[in-house]
């Protein structure tokens, strides 16, 4: 996943949230108090999100800058191989006994030892990309700024859909929990939990009169 993207990306559910037990849930009277409390606790985590939001970006665009490349890679031992898993996930022990375990059975050479040696190189050369990207992460700030970006945009959301689990007290309430419900974003609404919508309806009902 790309750096960027999960700072424009909402949870579906908020499922360290208090979820309403029963249908009789959603009928509970509203809490004025209660309600503008919360949305007085989203509007201060999205303050700090949005404050944080420019550091992050020069972070990012530093850490993209001076990246280390891929290709101190010797991808001619490993043709055919998704680059970017290859790179960042395989298991290089598993990859080098598989390969010395697959001597004369997979692969032949009229000289063994020095085409081990060559895949134990490039291997090494994988190891060497990985350490370098853990370094460039941890020097850069980009660690720092992922984890707390994390942490505030947690906040953010946690706040949110606080909101969209209590009672609305009013039409305006109402409104923001249907506009977030509606939001279209890639050319579709998102799926969101029977819960959330749910509570959604029963505000409506009461506040426009069926119930």
């Amino acid at each position: 996943m790309d750096r960027r993207s999960f700072i424009a990306a909402a949870p579906v559910a908020a499922t360290a949230l208090a979820i309403p037990a029963s249908a009789s849930a959603f009928t509970v009277r509203p809490d004025r108090t209660a309600w503008d409390a919360a949305m007085r606790r989203y509007q201060q985590a999205k303050a700090e999100w949005e404050a944080f939001d420019p550091t992050y970006s020069r972070i990012y665009e530093g850490w993209e800058a001076g990246r280390p490349s891929m290709d101190m890679i010797h991808w001619k031992e490993f043709s055919f191989r998704d680059r970017d898993r290859f790179a960042r996930v395989v298991d290089l022990d598993a990859e080098w006994e598989n390969f010395v375990a697959g001597e004369g059975k997979t692969w032949g050479s009229p000289d063994p030892e020095t085409t081990k040696a060559r895949r134990r190189a490039a291997l090494d050369s994988v190891q060497a990309f990985r350490d370098a990207e853990a370094n460039h992460d941890r020097n850069s700030g980009m660690d720092e700024a992922d984890r707390r970006a994390e942490e505030l945009g947690d906040r953010m959301y946690d706040a949110e859909w606080a909101l969209m689990y209590m009672p609305a007290p009013d039409r305006a309430a109402l409104l923001r929990k249907i506009e977030k419900l509606l939001k279209v974003e890639d050319a579709s609404t998102a799926s969101w939990t029977a819960e959330a919508v749910a509570q959604t309806i029963a505000d409506a009902r009461r506040l426009l009169g069926d119930a």
